[in-house]
């Protein structure tokens, strides 16, 4: 999965595109999918493999979001193994070290993508809450408030929002520190990090081609 500063970005430079009308809906339902991580549903009912048959400008817009997050973590994981095919060396096992690589440039691509655009707006939005799967509401808005509370200062977003939204999520602590000595190490390499700052322009082009 992409995080959630990286979806909204997403789904906000979308929403033209998607003839969005009610964004309270569409910033909700662009990052509900991985609210599964606390609500612990099925990852099939939030991520269903058929979401590029939907017809989307027939959706509602908390819908609309939600086929945002699903695009947004396809182009992402392509163009990770596309582009950076030597870290991808070892057979993908959840927490696994490959895991690890992927997860920690997801992690320093969302501290870029929050600062490129106004998250804070974003922000606002999250009081809205749908339960798509007959979820928990009090759970789900746990979940949102996760997201309220870590990106509400995103000049001072570092490696520590990430830790605590990684623990929030329920990812054990030893797994969390592997992120985070691996997303230190990725921070020396400037070869890496011109990466993850061109990571979402690749993204949002190829979405808008589509």
């Amino acid at each position: 999965m992409a995080l959630e500063a990286t979806h909204m970005r997403f789904a906000m430079d979308l929403k033209d595109k998607y003839q969005v009308k009610d964004l309270d809906e569409y910033i909700s339902g662009s990052i509900y999918p991985d609210s599964r991580y606390i609500t612990k549903i099925d990852r099939e009912l939030t991520h269903p493999k058929d979401y590029m048959e939907w017809e989307i400008l027939k959706l509602d817009d908390f819908k609309k979001g939600w086929h945002t997050h699903l695009l947004c973590d396809d182009l992402q994981r392509r163009i990770f193994r596309e582009q950076k095919t030597e870290i991808f060396t070892d057979d993908y096992i959840r927490f696994g070290p490959t895991w690890v690589r992927q997860t920690t440039l997801k992690v320093l691509q969302d501290q870029d993508d929050l600062r490129h655009f106004d998250i804070l707006t974003c922000l606002q939005r999250l009081e809205c809450v749908e339960m798509p799967n007959g979820e928990n509401m009090e759970t789900v808005k746990a979940y949102n408030q996760i997201f309220i509370r870590e990106y509400h200062n995103p000049k001072s977003f570092n490696l520590d929002n990430s830790d605590r939204i990684g623990l929030a999520l329920g990812i054990e602590e030893d797994i969390v520190r592997k992120i985070r000595n691996q997303s230190e190490e990725y921070l020396k390499d400037e070869s890496m990090m011109n990466f993850v700052h061109g990571i979402y322009n690749q993204m949002l082009e190829r979405a808008l081609s589509l």
